[in-house]
């Protein structure tokens, strides 16, 4: 994060660097156990504010967090690549049904702003992000808000994901079909690829 040690200065001026980032460690491990409690996606920033406030910071917490937050997702989009393949294969499962995007991530203009900068906006109807929807998954809120965006019900919508439990036991609670992309099988899904470019022929050879 550029200007860390300056931004930490102006509100724990006795702090020490390494100090604060275990304080955002512990956290961050914190809201992640939360998370999976609760269903509730936490926005990122929070990470940073709890973080100033275990070490007693004072003065404006809250917009040090906030660009603390902002910073630090902005080193993280920069490290973020799309395979070249990506857009092409998007494009083509979207000129033959629509599709939609469900993703678990605690800042939705980045996530906005990646979708943008690899031209991957335009192939989705619908676009839901958990730190927009307000849950994660696998809750079933949104999963059906994708289904409704698409105008059809759980029960004619195919899900396509890399997480045994976020992904495939979530599309499935609501009734939707679920296709893991991983190794092995996995008794809830219909079905396994090994990679998202193998979509298109597994649709096709299950449903011509």
């Amino acid at each position: 994060m550029p200007g860390i040690e300056g931004l930490l200065s102006e509100v724990a001026p006795r702090t020490l660097l390494p100090t604060f980032l275990d304080a955002v460690a512990v956290a961050s491990g914190e809201i992640a156990a939360e998370k999976q409690r609760h269903g509730r996606e936490i926005p990122t920033g929070e990470r940073f504010r709890r973080a100033l406030v275990s070490l007693h910071a004072s003065g404006a917490v809250d917009r040090a967090a906030e660009w603390m937050a902002q910073r630090h997702m902005a080193s993280l989009a920069d490290a973020v690549i799309c395979p070249s393949d990506r857009p092409a294969l998007l494009r083509e499962l979207a000129a033959r049904r629509p599709i939609a995007l469900v993703s678990n991530f605690d800042d939705g203009p980045t996530a906005r702003r990646l979708l943008d900068r690899f031209n991957l906006t335009s192939a989705f109807r619908s676009i839901r992000v958990s730190a927009e929807v307000g849950v994660i998954k696998p809750s079933a809120e949104i999963f059906l808000a994708a289904c409704e965006d698409l105008g059809v019900e759980p029960s004619d919508a195919l899900h396509v994901g890399d997480s045994v439990s976020a992904d495939i036991r979530g599309a499935a609670a609501v009734g939707m079909r679920a296709l893991w992309v991983g190794a092995g099988p996995c008794d809830v899904a219909i079905g396994t690829i090994a990679d998202l470019s193998d979509v298109p022929r597994w649709l096709a050879d299950r449903y011509g």
